[in-house]
């Protein structure tokens, strides 16, 4: 709620200073003068010191209420700033600035319903005012209403043309329902060792609540010694909004073929978001989707169904959390990957063009069979083998953690280097993290006959994960986004580079 953030409360001096005579003089108006000038400075604590003391002998004075309710809002105390909004309009009900103001607040607070109702009020009061009827319109859009939200907008624009809230709303849902289209691609490199270029292309159209298409392609290609690997995928899907249960639903279908495989597998994204309290989210995503990143993935036709549960706290400048399970199985065995985990990120902390978050991250995962085996057969080892020579091992097909635990420092950082110029690092730094790591050793069976065999030593490692993001908004229609990833672990060392440009129809 991008406008809500900016709200300018309304500055009131003028009003008192016009109707002074009408205030008992019972009511010091230095008083109140020097609360709003210490609450306009952001000196709220200060504020709200003095305007405590002066509202005990005052409880009844309408100017009192309003400003003592804007400074509770400041200083975060939102029930406190409610009560004096309502006694405030119980004392004078039929002034259309005062429950605008509150409104506002309203807004701010995620309370969406009870603000549409008093700023339908101030369009009684006041129907030639368009603020109000702007703020219709934009709760409007927030629900996913585009069609309801431009043709308030329109009237608006009808009645006073030069309203530039209005104006400036409308361009931007224009500009969101628009068609859109992108072209990119991202290269990794690991050291399996193992490379992947995957070129895609995208677009979508939203339009509605309940029309919100979008499709991809993408031909993912693999350069290996033992033979390149060619990959085709295609897939389509739709957004929904159902704005009466506040759920989000996203349902997709595809298909990808392994080319190099003579193999043609479907895949699905399917994502169900609700939203439980102002800042409180569940969120579950079950995805069907091929597994591209061993060596040996690529040998075969696999696919990863991967299930996400989470339940997010996302509030804006101050704190935010997740806590998430996240099961996987594979198309080949009933094997699994389980994982579960979450993380806190503090307030964000602000200077001049620089923004910082920090936090705390926690992830465990395990899996229930491993799959890390031998690069070479017993018989291609055996010849040269003594115990010296330790025995190299990949996982076929795919990564199998055992019983690895992680803590993790977080630290975002971005900056605005100029109005459409944003760049973004983003640290992912383990403090401690511990695994059951696998290794290979040969053994003998009953019999004396010899056979590789597997076990595991806990070790700790310091993994880190660092990525670094820039977004250019060349044109109004255009944008242009760039993001490098490092990715080392116990297991392996990986980069990664992709770029996208977007361009609005």
């Amino acid at each position: 709620m991008i406008h809500i953030l900016k709200i300018q409360h309304i500055v009131i001096f003028l009003s008192l200073l016009i109707l002074s005579g009408k205030v008992t003089g019972q009511v010091p108006f230095d008083t109140l003068k020097q609360a709003q000038s210490l609450k306009d400075q952001g000196q709220v604590k200060e504020a709200m010191k003095l305007l405590t003391g002066f509202y005990h002998y005052h409880p009844d004075d309408f100017y009192t209420n309003w400003i003592y309710a804007q400074a509770a809002f400041k200083d975060r105390k939102y029930k406190l700033s409610k009560e004096l909004y309502l006694k405030a309009i119980t004392i004078s009900p039929a002034d259309a600035s005062l429950q605008l103001d509150f409104a506002k607040s309203l807004l701010f607070m995620g309370n969406i319903k009870m603000a549409a109702e008093y700023i339908n009020r101030c369009t009684e009061i006041d129907p030639d005012n368009p603020e109000p009827w702007y703020y219709l319109a934009s709760i409007d859009y927030w629900q996913g209403d585009n069609k309801r939200a431009l043709s308030l907008l329109d009237n608006i624009l009808f009645h006073v043309p030069n309203y530039t809230p209005a104006r400036q709303l409308k361009d931007e849902i224009l500009l969101k329902i628009s068609p859109w289209l992108s072209l990119g691609g991202t290269y990794s490199s690991d050291d399996q060792p193992m490379n992947m270029l995957n070129p895609f292309f995208k677009g979508g159209w939203s339009r509605s609540n309940m029309l919100g298409l979008d499709f991809q392609l993408n031909v993912p290609v693999s350069f290996i010694d033992s033979g390149n690997f060619r990959g085709v995928g295609f897939n389509t899907g739709n957004n929904f909004h159902f704005k009466k249960s506040n759920l989000n639903l996203y349902l997709n279908i595809g298909l990808f073929s392994h080319t190099s495989l003579q193999n043609l597998g479907w895949t699905t994204d399917l994502k169900l978001e609700k939203k439980m309290l102002k800042h409180m989210s569940f969120r579950v995503e079950y995805e069907r989707k091929p597994y591209l990143m061993t060596l040996s993935s690529l040998k075969i036709p696999l696919f990863e169904n991967a299930l996400a549960i989470s339940l997010a706290w996302d509030d804006p400048g101050r704190w935010n959390g997740q806590v998430s399970f996240l099961p996987s199985t594979f198309s080949t065995d009933d094997n699994y990957v389980i994982a579960i985990g979450g993380w806190i990120l503090a307030p964000n902390i602000k200077a001049g063009r620089f923004g910082f978050q920090f936090g705390y991250g926690y992830a465990y995962s395990t899996s229930k069979e491993n799959r890390f085996v031998p690069e070479k057969t017993f018989d291609e080892i055996n010849p040269n083998w003594n115990d010296l020579v330790s025995i190299a091992g990949i996982y076929d097909p795919y990564f199998t953690p055992n019983d690895q635990s992680v803590h993790s420092a977080l630290a975002l950082i971005n900056f605005v280097a100029a109005k459409n110029i944003k760049l973004s690092l983003n640290i992912n730094g383990g403090v401690y993290a511990t695994t059951m790591y696998p290794y290979l050793f040969v053994d003998k069976k009953s019999g004396n006959s010899l056979f590789i065999n597997r076990d595991y030593t806990r070790e700790t490692f310091h993994p880190i994960n660092i990525s670094a993001g820039f977004t250019w908004q060349m044109t109004k229609r255009m944008d242009l986004s760039a993001l490098f990833n490092y990715n080392s672990t116990i297991y392996y060392k990986t980069q990664s580079v992709g770029i996208t440009i977007r361009k609005r129809l």
